[in-house]
């Protein structure tokens, strides 16, 4: 807070008003010390005219108390004798400052008190604010004894005269005299000094330092002083000789004669251009601390020598929870310092004030901060001592870690999601060419074991027939590392989500068993999907029975679809964006550990080998998931469950079918092969040993000619399976 009108802090007394009036005056500069330093108790003592004059305000909070003697016994030895005006300590009980009252010439014409019941540290700011005032009391009261010697001596005899013409000369400032009609008759040597025109170019004329827009002003002055109305301490603006544009502060009064008539004005005028400089600087430099205080994106919090906050910016109060008004004067270690923390912080801050040694101070490190709900967090902090004079105060720059958390955390599940992709990716490549030529070993031993049956009998046969079984079942289990690498055919189709749930929702509450409840939330705003619905039958019912089997002693399955719409790329989902379908299973089964959540999807690996676990059910569910477009993700913790969760692209609704994808000159060849008459079984006995391609091919020509069935048709008479 700065003073805005100095001239309301002038004090003027006139030799022809009362006591009471210079009293009345005084109290007023009491109370306006009390604003403009925020302190409840303010006194002053000052010498007028040669009399002392007294006036507090606020003076009865310490009036039955013996700090009252300390306080005013103090500041009045303080307005005697040759001091420097600076503010020192009264080192009373109570917090008190005082600031003896200088002239420009040295003389101690008072001082002035402030003092608060409350311990306190008064702030620069406020004994910078104090010295200014004191500073303006004393020029004010300078002025005046100056005016009133002046008029002293105007009015006495010629004999007097000299001693009047000294008092002018020697005056640090600028002293002139104008007749009624507005010349100037007298010109000291600081009016030549401040102004640079010398008494010969300015005696009887009017004075050349009053602007041109300012003459009118100059006039309505010069009027109120030749009726005897005085001006006192008036901010206006003066020109020197070389065009330069002076602050000065301007104080007339009337020119009498012998017989008390009134013959002219004498103003008095003091170059205040470098205190209105300061002060502008010192508003300029408030703003733009202020400006960077509140603009700042990190908490600036200052605090004193006990811990107590002085300074509270606004990134403060969003990220604290407290409001400035409700932060300021409480002690930091109760408003953001955890429990756990609190021993630890007053061991250091005692430390510093003891030994001056620090292990925070100057640097940055991360701690744990505490909001005003209690709730606790990390934050990076930056601790500095501002460099003032008397006890220590620091400043604390403080940033919110949370966020960065959330992005480090984010990044390192996606980087550990891509790892894990890449993973899956290559052991599927490897999966898939081993399923490939595993089944084609399986079709040459089956065909041997049936070929056995036919002649064997007895234990042969059955021995044939338990080899043709077993080959069954590896036939499933490539089939299955065929759907993990993707190596499998589907068939595609426009289909609702919601009606897949619903039609096998029957066969998954069997599946469950009777302990465990199946629970389905279907989004009505679900968008249609292309993709194999009969797959996903199968990857809902793998997820079902895993979740089944995760809860030994009943529970729940939720299975749950939502419409998503995601505008930007989502760091667990790079490659999905728009209209996405969301499909989840969660259960509130054992849950899975991180080893075992980070290889939940990898073929042969699975918690459940001692009752019989392939390790080819999640694994398919990968497969047949990326392989349709889309990303499966896992979240599990031991004792609170697991949750899949599947991201598939969703059509909207009318948009058209995707046109039917073109032959390739190598499915026009297995054409020609139906064209030469060959027999389904002939082409399937070719496509056995054929390179994967080819099959691939021929699958897609079966399709086209709607002869996909008729052909495995005749390979299931024959016992052979269609890759």
């Amino acid at each position: 807070m700065t003073a805005s009108n100095p001239q309301a802090a002038h004090l003027t007394v006139r030799r022809s008003e009362a006591p009471t009036t210079s009293l009345e005056i005084l109290r007023r500069l009491a109370r306006f010390a009390t604003r403009v330093v925020d302190a409840p108790i303010a006194h002053v003592v000052v010498s007028v005219e040669g009399r002392e004059v007294t006036a507090s305000a606020g003076l009865e909070e310490l009036a039955a108390r013996r700090d009252v003697h300390c306080f005013v016994e103090r500041l009045t030895r303080l307005s005697t004798g040759a001091r420097r005006p600076s503010v020192e300590d009264l080192e009373c009980d109570v917090s008190a400052a005082g600031i003896p009252l200088v002239t420009s010439t040295g003389a101690v014409v008072g001082a002035l008190g402030i003092a608060d019941t409350r311990p306190r540290e008064w702030t620069p700011q406020e004994l910078e604010l104090l010295e200014e005032l004191a500073a303006m009391v004393a020029t004010e009261v300078e002025l005046r004894e100056t005016a009133a010697a002046v008029t002293r001596l105007v009015a006495e005899s010629e004999e007097r005269r000299d001693a009047l013409e000294a008092v002018v000369e020697a005056s640090p400032l600028a002293i002139l005299t104008v007749n009624r009609e507005g010349n100037v008759e007298t010109w000291n040597r600081a009016a030549e000094r401040i102004f640079g025109w010398t008494a010969e170019e300015v005696i009887g004329r009017p004075s050349p330092a009053v602007p041109d827009e300012l003459a009118v002003e100059c006039g309505v002055v010069r009027e109120q002083a030749l009726r005897a109305e005085t001006v006192n301490g008036m901010e206006t603006l003066r020109r020197r000789k070389d065009g330069a544009v002076l602050n000065v502060s301007l104080s007339t009064a009337a020119l009498h004669d012998a017989d008390g008539e009134i013959v002219g004005v004498l103003a008095i005028l003091d170059d205040i251009t470098d205190r209105i400089g300061a002060q502008e600087a010192l508003r300029a430099s408030e703003a733009r601390k202020s400006a960077i205080l509140e603009s700042s994106l990190d908490c600036v919090i200052t605090i004193d020598h006990t811990g107590t906050i002085l300074e509270w910016n606004p990134a403060a109060e969003r990220t604290f929870g407290y409001r400035r008004s409700d932060a300021l004067r409480k002690t930091v270690a109760d408003l953001i310092v955890p429990r756990s923390l609190r021993a630890s912080h007053a061991l250091g801050l005692a430390r510093y004030l003891v030994t001056g040694e620090s292990n925070v101070l100057g640097r940055r490190f991360e701690t744990t901060a505490m909001r005003s709900d209690g709730s606790e967090f990390s934050v990076e902090l930056a601790l500095t001592r501002v460099d003032i004079s008397g006890p220590p105060v620091f400043t604390a720059f403080a940033r919110d870690l949370t966020e960065r958390r959330q992005a480090e955390e984010a990044l390192r599940r996606s980087e550990e999601q891509r790892r894990q992709a890449q993973k899956l990716e290559a052991i599927g490549r490897v999966a898939g060419s081993i399923a490939h030529d595993f089944n084609n070993l399986i079709i040459a031993i089956r065909g041997y074991a049936e070929l056995l049956a036919v002649n064997a009998k007895g234990q042969a046969q059955r021995d044939a027939a338990e080899i043709v079984t077993a080959a069954d079942r590896a036939t499933a289990l490539v089939r299955q590392l065929l759907a993990f690498s993707r190596g499998e055919r589907l068939e595609p189709s426009v289909f609702d989500l919601n009606d897949v749930v619903r039609n096998i929702e029957p066969l998954l509450r069997q599946l469950a068993g009777e302990a465990v409840e199946v629970v389905t939330t279907l989004d009505p705003a679900l968008q249609p999907l292309t993709a194999d619905a009969s797959k996903l039958e199968q990857v809902i019912v793998n997820l079902v029975v895993n979740a089944r089997d995760a809860m030994p002693n009943g529970g729940r399955v939720t299975i749950e679809t939502r419409a998503v719409d995601l505008r930007e790329p989502d760091p667990v989902l790079p490659a999905l964006t728009g209209n996405l379908a969301q499909l989840t299973v969660s259960d509130n089964g054992v849950g899975m550990d991180a080893e075992a959540k980070a290889r939940a999807f990898e073929p042969f690996f699975t918690t459940k080998a001692s009752r019989g676990g392939t390790g080819l059910g999640l694994a398919t569910v990968y497969g047949i998931v990326t392989q349709s477009g889309g990303r499966i993700t896992v979240d599990s913790e031991p004792g609170t469950g697991t949750q899949f969760a599947i991201h598939l692209p969703s059509r909207r609704r009318g948009q058209r079918e995707p046109a039917p994808p073109r032959l390739t000159p190598r499915q026009h060849e297995v054409l020609g092969l139906l064209a030469q008459g060959l027999s389904t079984k002939a082409i399937a006995a070719r496509l056995v040993c054929a390179e994967t391609t080819v099959r691939n091919h021929v699958n897609a020509v079966m399709v086209a000619l709607g002869a996909h069935s008729r052909l495995e048709a005749v390979l299931k008479a024959q016992n052979l399976g269609l890759v």
